[in-house]
């Protein structure tokens, strides 16, 4: 059996005996396990091609990637993780206690909150955990990140491994805010636009309606006018044409009280 290669043969005693069954039975053992050992060579380059395919599409995903074994205390990530956390794989493979680093990297009014049910999965009350998290990385620098934590592998009942998936949501949220702020200040640009225009409106409103005034009070000025002279000229021949008679002036008055 050490040489599946190999077939049992049994020196010819011309006639079939016990020993010919048993090795026809060793031959036809030792086929099926030649055909297992192929299937699971099979069986295992397929699954490596696999590892080798997921880990290239992980990678162009910048997916940060990290099984944390949670008995060593220790993180075996890709390096986009690392770089996640401001950290390279060195820096990070032999980093002290890097759950509570993580943990202790989460900012934001939910953080509080996020820790404890962090907290709930580590000592493993929940499997799986799933948010987005505002961490302030190794560099400082201010980023946001959708993390999933799903325990993969108990011991005693504990987690012994949790696998942890980062997607940088930074540059996201960053462009969403600056549209937001666009917005709300093409808004208020249109709305002191608006403004504007109203009173330039109502201004251009009040303007006219004072030059309609005084078009009215002109008129009626010029119509006052033109009256007035009307009745100096028809005064005038009145008393031209009354001049030499008695009691002219009282005539003159009546004439002209009737006229006008």
């Amino acid at each position: 059996l050490k040489r599946l290669d190999q077939p049992l043969q049994l020196p010819a005693t011309g006639d079939a005996d016990e020993l010919n069954d048993v090795a026809d039975a060793i031959n036809q053992m030792r086929h099926t396990l030649q055909q297992d050992v192929v299937r699971e060579q099979a069986a295992v380059q397929e699954l490596q091609l696999t590892k080798e395919r997921l880990a290239i599409a992980i990678d162009n995903a910048a997916l940060g990637f990290c099984e944390y074994s949670a008995d060593n205390d220790r993180c075996d990530a890709n390096s986009h993780f690392a770089t996640q956390l401001g950290l390279t794989r060195t820096e990070l493979e032999h980093l002290q206690h890097p759950m509570e680093m993580l943990l202790s990297s989460i900012r934001g009014p939910q953080a509080t909150e996020q820790r404890e049910r962090l907290n709930q999965l580590l000592y493993g009350r929940i499997p799986r955990v799933s948010d987005t998290y505002h961490i302030v990385n190794q560099r400082q620098d201010p980023c946001i990140f959708d993390i999933t934590f799903q325990i993969t592998a108990y011991h005693d009942n504990r987690p012994a491994s949790i696998l942890i998936c980062i997607v940088d949501k930074t540059r996201e949220h960053s462009a969403s805010q600056q549209a937001q702020e666009l917005a709300i200040n093409m808004e208020n640009k249109v709305a002191k636009r608006t403004e504007e225009l109203y009173n330039e409106q109502m201004r251009a409103k009040v303007a006219l309606q004072r030059m309609s005034q005084q078009l009215d009070r002109c008129q009626a000025t010029l119509r006052s006018q033109k009256h007035s002279i009307f009745n100096r000229l028809l005064l005038e021949e009145l008393q031209a044409h009354h001049n030499h008679e008695p009691h002219a002036q009282l005539k003159i008055f009546q004439d002209y009280l009737h006229i006008s």
